[in-house]
């Protein structure tokens, strides 16, 4: 046998172990796109179903461009596995980080919540009384009236109040609207101070609380909830102080890392 002769069967040899690959260690062609979407749908026959999501998960960042270019000689198993490691520990490095961040910030979260706590104290000190309906001043349709005493340390401009109405004694109700009371045009909720305010039901979108239901109802009740967020001062500035980052956007993002973590590993469990 020649030597040239030789060479051909060892080559041979090679191309048709190399083709034997199937499945998950099967050799995706890069010439071309639609050469690389066959010999994925020929892969992918032989794929579990979570082997297939593993391998849409380890793509899904890619064009086919950038991933032939990482991966000039790719199998299912190769992209799946490099890129389940390197997120692994792109994520650990990030949890760390934050972790760390986190920690160092410790004494002024401590101070900013303070301040936060602090401010809700106060705006808990806006007492409403008098809730109610009644019949409009002029024309016809009902508004809704209430008393709004300001004990607290702001001067507010206006404020968002989520209102629920109840009947006939009722536990539970889903009459619920949101009223924005622009004490503005009464001159202001000063400290100290308290304003009577009246809105139309019809410009409140609060249809259910002039339903017949309504109107036969032996008793109403209304139950008001300040939006802390919506109180606005005399500059028309919130009241209340925002920070960030906050101990819920580091937590936030330590777990956010953690749970891609748990699908990176969950990928790469598909190879075993």
């Amino acid at each position: 046998m020649s030597k040239n002769q030789a060479f051909l069967m060892v080559l041979g040899a090679v191309l048709f172990l190399s083709g034997c690959g199937k499945g998950i260690d099967a050799k995706l062609a890069t010439e071309s796109e639609p050469a690389y979407r066959a010999s994925l749908n020929r892969a992918w026959q032989e794929m579990s179903a979570e082997q297939q999501e593993a391998y849409n998960w380890a793509v899904s960042n890619f064009t086919l461009e950038q991933l032939v270019a990482k991966y000039p000689s790719m199998t299912p198993r190769t992209v799946i596995s490099k890129e389940s490691d390197e997120y692994i520990k792109l994520k650990t490095q990030q949890v760390a980080a934050t972790t760390a961040e986190f920690a160092s910030n410790a004494d002024r979260l401590a101070r900013e919540e303070k301040m936060l706590r602090d401010a809700e104290a106060e705006l808990a000190k806006l007492v409403v009384t008098g809730a109610g309906l009644a019949n409009k001043s002029f024309g016809f349709g009902k508004e809704f009236v209430f008393v709004t005493k300001n004990d607290s340390q702001f001067d507010i401009s206006s404020a968002t109040w989520d209102v629920w109405l109840f009947i006939d004694g009722e536990q539970k109700s889903d009459r619920h609207c949101r009223v924005r009371a622009y004490y503005k045009i009464h001159g202001g909720l000063p400290r100290g101070k308290s304003v009577k305010y009246a809105f139309d039901v019809g410009f409140m979108d609060c249809n259910n609380w002039d339903t017949l239901e309504v109107r036969n109802a032996k008793n109403k009740q209304f139950q008001l909830k300040l939006d802390n967020a919506s109180v606005e001062n005399f500059s028309e500035k919130r009241v209340l102080p925002t920070f960030s980052p906050t101990r819920a956007d580091y937590e936030k993002s330590i777990k956010a890392a953690k749970d891609e973590i748990e699908v990176a590993m969950k990928a790469k469990a598909t190879l075993l």
